[in-house]
């Protein structure tokens, strides 16, 4: 439905933000220029864009939500006064600019806070960092610290893109949400994965994976940690998101844990260490070594990464039967984990029934 402008609609909340950009108003800008088109436009069918916000957790939306209008469902309510400004209705459409003025304003005032806080969380994640693979064995300390120092890290609102908490790029930046921002515990953890994932991003050729895997053998992969990228095919992301939460929690919280996200991966992944074959050496800190094996000092003698990968994936074979990793992989791809965790749930321990996991 079209009009032209949307009448008895005031937008002075928007307009008294700042709208030039620096350091202090760098998202205000954004939300400025997006509700004007909408306003200019008169199109109301276009205020749906703005539902993307509750499609996953949105700290500083939460609070607004629950602090104007008392209400515990606050995505209930921003959906309801989405739908009401849709109608036309210039109160609601007033209300729903009220809110992301005051979005607005909470996301400049945590983008200033967490650019100081980030600053000390690199320095805290290389400490951490130094102390897990000083027990893990020979690693290079100092090309950590240069990964992490050179990263760039950026913010961004959810609205304005994407949806994720944060998330690596092998261009060596990171963007977090500044939602997440809120609560610094929370910013703590969220930096501290994608840290991980800095350190721990190569290519090498692919052997002995085999044709149901869709690669190519011989052909080289982005590897990041534990997981393979080609050109149509994703491998083992499922199993290296898991490793790198769960290394992530405990350096971010210590050893009592905290909260933490990829749920589910992480489940699957103790299970699998629960149920395996009594007589295998599979366990984390194995998992662990083979995902930092780009950081491991070498020399003549010691065995490549890939020989490394490769020995790493005989072990998973031991423990669960041949080829596990690869058609476990394939069964997440098409059922999803969450029945992989029904099916290996009912394993017993030291006896894994591999043909549950046939496709």
């Amino acid at each position: 439905m079209k009009f032209e402008g949307i009448p008895g609609v005031e937008l002075k909340p928007i307009e008294t933000l700042e709208t030039k950009e620096n350091d202090g108003n760098f998202f205000r800008v954004e939300f400025v220029k997006k509700i004007k088109e909408v306003y200019q436009e008169g199109d109301l069918d276009r205020l749906d864009e703005f539902k993307k916000m509750t499609e996953h957790s949105d700290n500083i939306l939460e609070h607004i939500i629950k602090k104007r209008f008392n209400k515990d469902d606050w995505r209930s309510m921003f959906l309801r006064l989405i739908r009401y400004a849709k109608n036309g209705n210039p109160n609601s459409m007033n209300e729903f600019v009220s809110v992301l003025k005051d979005y607005a304003i909470e996301a400049d005032r945590l983008y200033l806070k967490a650019k100081k806080e980030v600053k000390v969380y690199r320095k805290e994640f290389i400490a951490e960092a130094k102390a897990l693979l000083n027990n893990l064995g020979n690693y290079d300390i100092k090309k950590v610290e240069h990964i992490v120092n050179n990263i760039q890290v950026d913010f961004y609102v959810p609205i304005l893109d994407s949806t994720y908490k944060g998330s690596y790029s092998n261009n060596h930046s990171i963007d977090l949400s500044i939602d997440s921002a809120l609560y610094p515990s929370e910013l703590r953890s969220i930096l501290f994965h994608e840290l991980l994932h800095s350190l721990s991003p190569d290519f090498e050729r692919v052997f002995d994976i085999g044709e149901d895997s869709g690669f190519k053998e011989g052909i080289s992969q982005q590897i990041t940690g534990l997981s393979m990228s080609g050109l149509d095919v994703d491998r083992f992301v499922w199993l290296n998101e898991a490793v790198t939460e769960s290394l992530a929690v405990e350096m971010a919280y210590g050893s009592s844990g905290g909260p933490a996200g990829y749920v589910k991966n992480i489940d699957l992944l103790g299970l699998f260490l629960k149920k395996k074959k009594l007589d295998s050496n599979l366990n984390f800190d194995l998992i662990a070594k083979t995902y930092f094996r780009y950081l491991k000092k070498r020399d003549d003698t010691d065995e490549t990464p890939v020989d490394e990968w490769r020995n790493f994936s005989k072990e998973f074979d031991k423990a669960f039967g041949p080829r596990f990793l690869v058609k476990l992989d394939r069964f997440i791809e098409k059922e999803g984990i969450e029945k992989a965790l029904e099916v290996v749930g009912k394993w017993k321990v030291g006896r894994p029934m591999l043909e549950d996991l046939t496709i």
